[in-house]
């Protein structure tokens, strides 16, 4: 790797960053650690690479220093962009409250440097948190926050993600069509990005909806197909989201074996990108698996195991479905 002047170090991260090429964010950033941690921004660059390659511990640590530092060294939309990391690796490791403390101040920080695309990252990254606690209307007031701030800054790729998690909102309220439509929207957002990882999200999203609805066999295809994707793309966290979906939906087409293999390879895709509640969702997920096959103790254990998770996440919406699934098995 050749030696970079910093600032065209800065130049070469900030395009590949703009391509969304991570894995080039960070074999830049790495060959020239010295210069990286004298920067602000280069080091939040490296942090969204690390977090963006599975290494949430690592984001964190390096974010954390660029968060940490005082008002007037640093621009606030980097100091805001490093929160935005340090709470996405809290969220992804299922410590809520430091989530969305990070998210806040993100949001402050983005404001205050009139910054539409880092507030809007940072409100979209609180509906998230919002949702997983089950307040809906919250979650749906920061998306709703979002949705004109990614407008005014034409930024496809945010709105491919709002519509996707505003959709999950609809789903969690049994509004199947509003939350096809919106998993609609989010792929065609994601195609004028041209993102594959967020098109594959997408496709996730259609999936649920339509093993949701009943709809099992598309469920299979939709999810497989974007697991694929991901595979390709190296996500192993939203891999195993997709993974695990297949193995949902190979339950309810009583394929046990497919669901079996499916929610073993999402199970340790889950623990290799340290995804605390993707994880949790597999073991629930297994815990039907074995209800389905006859196994009731088996499924009380790993039901039980799941239902611990989501109380140490803070997922009250989870935890009541756990608990469902506990009184079905014992």
């Amino acid at each position: 790797m050749p030696t970079f002047a910093p600032a065209e170090l800065l130049r070469l991260a900030r395009l590949a960053a703009g391509r969304q090429a991570w894995s080039e964010v960070r074999a830049l950033l790495v060959a020239a650690d010295d210069v990286v941690l004298g920067s602000a921004e280069l080091t939040v660059l490296l942090a969204e690479a690390e977090y963006r390659g599975n290494r949430p511990g690592e984001a964190s640590t390096l974010a954390a220093r660029v968060d940490a530092l005082p008002a007037g060294s640093a621009p606030e939309a980097v100091r805001s962009r490093a929160a935005n990391v340090v709470g996405a690796a809290a969220f992804t490791r299922g410590q809520l409250a430091d989530a969305e403390g990070a998210f806040t101040r993100a949001l402050e920080r983005g404001r205050a440097a009139e910054d539409d695309l880092v507030a809007a990252r940072a409100c979209n990254n609180l509906g998230n948190v919002l949702s997983l606690r089950g307040d809906s209307d919250g979650a749906l007031a920061r998306y709703r926050l979002a949705i004109p701030l990614y407008q005014r800054v034409g930024q496809p790729r945010g709105l491919a993600e709002c519509h996707h998690n505003m959709a999950i909102v609809a789903r969690g309220e049994g509004r199947w069509a509003d939350a096809d439509d919106l998993e609609r929207r989010a792929v065609d957002f994601a195609r004028q990005a041209n993102d594959a990882r967020l098109l594959s999200m997408a496709l996730v999203g259609r999936a649920e909806v339509k093993l949701a609805s009943g709809d099992a066999a598309p469920a299979v295809v939709l999810a497989t197909r974007a697991a694929d994707s991901l595979r390709d793309l190296d996500d192993a966290a939203m891999e195993a989201d997709a993974r695990r979906l297949v193995g949902d939906a190979e339950i309810a087409l009583g394929h046990f074996e497919a669901a079996a293999q499916a929610l073993g390879d999402a199970q340790h895709l889950a623990r290799r990108a340290g995804d605390a509640l993707i994880e949790a969702e597999c073991t629930e997920t297994l815990a039907r698996l074995a209800a389905a096959r006859g196994d009731a103790a088996l499924a009380s254990q790993l039901a039980d195991t799941a239902l611990a998770a989501y109380r140490a996440i803070g997922s009250p919406t989870a935890m009541r479905r756990a608990e469902a699934l506990l009184a079905r098995v014992r």
